[in-house]
């Protein structure tokens, strides 16, 4: 895995004992764009992480193979049992990611971490109506040089978050959907409520509100 102009520079010294052997290595033609959905692959090729180690036995295809019988002295035999196993391609993966919005939110979540100063963000864009995602980002700032880059680790979907009060909408249109309440409706709430045995209040603590 070393860079041509390093490995010619090697073999150039002609050290006794070193050799020499060409492995395939992965190609990314985007770079690190979307690298925490992608996911990388250790040195051997095997998906360590995301897509790659999710969908491993799927993207991954079979060597093939040449079997061939030979004579004592290493010729092969014309009536031998030769056998000749083609190589299997792995199968395609496609996302409904989009390349040119994937590289617009990277690229405004890392200068928004820059100008806030934060340790990092995250954004999905996604289409309600069919639940395609369109761009799926992380982006953390080193602790040291400050430098803000795509982060693989998919925090997106392996992070845990509370989402608040931000679920009340949900409970609210959920209620007025199955005609419980309309818009109109005011409900009075007590400053506290005793659940499970356990007393919960406000986090205000303001008493009753409407």
């Amino acid at each position: 895995h070393l860079p041509d102009d390093v490995a010619a520079k090697v073999k150039a010294l002609a050290l006794p004992g070193v050799a020499y052997l060409e492995e395939p290595r992965r190609f990314t033609p985007s770079g690190d764009l979307a690298s925490g959905i992608v996911g990388t692959t250790d040195v051997d090729g095997n998906g360590i992480s995301g897509l790659e180690r999710q969908y491993a036995d799927d993207l991954t295809g079979e060597p093939g193979k040449v079997v061939i019988e030979q004579t004592p002295e290493g010729r092969t035999s014309p009536i031998g049992q030769n056998q000749v196993l083609p190589a299997v391609k792995g199968k395609d993966l496609v996302l409904t990611i989009d390349r040119n919005l994937q590289f617009d939110v990277e690229r405004i979540l890392a200068d928004q971490v820059k100008a806030a100063g934060a340790k990092g963000a995250i954004a999905v864009v996604s289409k309600p109506a069919t639940g395609e995602v369109l761009a799926m980002a992380n982006v953390r700032a080193d602790e040291k040089t400050g430098e803000v880059t795509p982060s693989v680790d998919n925090a997106a979907l392996t992070g845990v978050y509370e989402p608040g009060s931000v679920m009340k909408v949900v409970a609210a249109s959920g209620a007025i959907e199955e005609g419980k309440v309309t818009p109109d409706t005011v409900l009075s709430l007590p400053s506290s409520m005793t659940l499970g045995g356990a007393e919960c209040t406000d986090a205000e603590a303001r008493g009753p509100v409407a």
